[in-house]
């Protein structure tokens, strides 16, 4: 069970969410886009049992391939087979303070692990791995000594400051306000910053879930977010085993008429047709990247 999983499993009762996607859905996607990033929401992409194979069949498909990953759950072997499968993919880890404090927020993992697979793959991929540290009370004192570590092993350091506080339940891990954005926010926001879709702004981003379900974009896809009836219609009626083809999804009635929805919104700032969900996702910002050169 993926490491995350187990957070679910303990919220949710005994079903665990979501599942493994059927590889016919993943050639469709490696058909349709020439740039698909495997990455978590819910869960690890490395978990996938065929994970190795999806990424030979993107480079045979010559789709460009970014992992994003903070699991440690498989053998050193295995993510040094995974790196020779795809030599040109990028891959991200989320290794979140110094190797030996990263299990702090990223619950069950080896960070020690973790930074030792990143130093194997400098050894494999054609591109240079990257080290997303998000900052966190815990780590904010060592960001230095990380981004020294990171250029003393040819990584890229990728600072992240986020937004997602929730005043009660994260005052543990919120940094200082020079570390951390403006935004606290519970689980409804009301917000004066522009509505701004990404699923508008960018019409070939999309998102597949770990329940075969296409949506515009990842943010929605969360147990909370998909009570809210236009959502949970859209997620239902974009099954991806159901469909000869992601296009049968997309000009189905419910996406045409959400992506309506937010065209008007997005050119009115007028949110009030828009489902809450879209606009607690597409209002604010949640992480900021700081890239080193």
């Amino acid at each position: 069970m993926c490491q995350r999983q187990i957070y679910f499993k303990g919220k949710f009762g005994n079903k665990v969410w979501g599942g493994d996607l059927p590889m016919r859905s993943i050639e469709m996607l490696a058909d349709k886009f020439k740039y698909i990033s495997l990455g978590g929401q819910l869960s690890d992409p490395i978990h996938y049992p065929k994970f190795i194979e999806v990424l030979k069949m993107c480079k045979e498909k010559n789709v460009e391939v970014l992992v994003q990953t903070a699991s440690s759950y498989r053998p050193e072997e295995w993510y040094i087979k995974a790196f020779k499968a795809n030599p040109e993919a990028n891959w991200q880890f989320g290794l979140d303070g110094l190797p030996s404090e990263s299990h702090k927020y990223r619950t069950n993992q080896d960070g020690e692990k973790l930074f030792r697979v990143m130093c194997y793959a400098t050894k494999h991929l054609q591109t240079i791995p990257i080290w997303q540290y998000i900052v966190f009370k815990y780590n904010e004192d060592h960001i230095e000594e990380a981004k020294k570590l990171a250029k003393e092993n040819r990584l890229r350091f990728v600072l992240m400051k986020a937004s997602r506080w929730i005043e009660g339940r994260t005052d543990h891990l919120k940094p200082s306000e020079e570390n951390s954005l403006d935004t606290t926010h519970g689980e409804l926001v009301t917000t004066t910053k522009r509505f701004k879709p990404v699923c508008i702004e960018d019409k070939d981003c999309m998102a597949v879930t770990n329940r075969n379900q296409l949506l515009p974009c990842c943010y929605i896809d969360n147990p909370h977010f998909l009570e809210n009836s236009t959502i949970k219609k859209l997620a239902e009626s974009s099954d991806i085993s159901k469909h000869n083809s992601l296009e049968d999804i997309t000009n189905n009635k419910e996406w045409v008429e959400l992506k309506r929805i937010l065209q008007e919104a997005s050119e009115s700032q007028d949110v009030k047709n828009v489902p809450w969900p879209c606009v607690h996702s597409c209002s604010q910002e949640h992480r900021r990247a700081e890239w080193e050169k």
